[in-house]
């Protein structure tokens, strides 16, 4: 479950709660001191509102979810040029036709497949790059500047590009203060090969 769900759920059982105790009180002082007070019914749309509040946040977030789940599925798997079934994208081998992948496939998975370029391997910023929310140089885009020493570990391997003379990667890393980002990998270093 999603924490954005939980917190819907939240805000929904207060709302409901809230509206449960306007009622109370409205019906408690019924007849008793002309009535209830401008607050006692304030308590009731209160609740209410909260409680419309949180099926919103519920609703909103498990769309949220499942797009999450399915762009991530969707990322590990590639279509077969011969016959257009979708397979896993390590596959050199079509599991359907039975085609071998034509060879440029085969090498770019061979790149991918490259010491330090496997998920979960470990980075280290050798000189500081900006954290980007998406693989591209846009000012607009810069989530962090991240220092050297940093500390990064590698999500998934994006475009060969050159960036100030310098050929490398895209990597999607997750840093541990600001989340998942793209950094490019001439400024990086595995961590095993990092001397500080």
């Amino acid at each position: 479950m999603s924490s954005g769900k939980i917190i819907g759920i939240v805000v929904m059982v207060v709302g409901v709660i809230v509206a449960i105790f306007g009622v109370i009180i409205i019906q408690d002082l019924q007849g008793v001191m002309g009535g209830p007070g401008t607050i006692d019914y304030f308590l009731l749309i209160a609740g209410i509102i909260l409680g419309i509040t949180g099926v919103g946040i519920v609703i909103g977030s498990k769309g949220k979810t499942d797009s999450t789940v399915q762009k991530n599925s969707l990322e590990a798997f590639k279509q077969c040029p011969f016959c257009a079934n979708n397979i896993k994208r390590e596959a050199i081998v079509c599991q359907f036709c039975g085609k071998d992948l034509p060879e440029s496939v085969k090498k770019e998975i061979e790149d991918t497949k490259d010491a330090g370029n496997i998920e979960g391997t470990n980075y280290v910023v050798v000189d500081p790059v900006d954290l980007r929310a998406e693989p591209i140089l846009a000012a607009y885009n810069v989530i962090a500047l991240l220092s050297t020493g940093t500390k990064l570990t590698l999500l998934e391997k994006g475009e060969k590009t050159i960036i100030n003379n310098t050929e490398g990667y895209w990597l999607k890393v997750q840093e541990r203060f600001y989340g998942s980002g793209w950094c490019f990998s001439g400024n990086l270093t595995e961590e095993k090969n990092y001397i500080a």
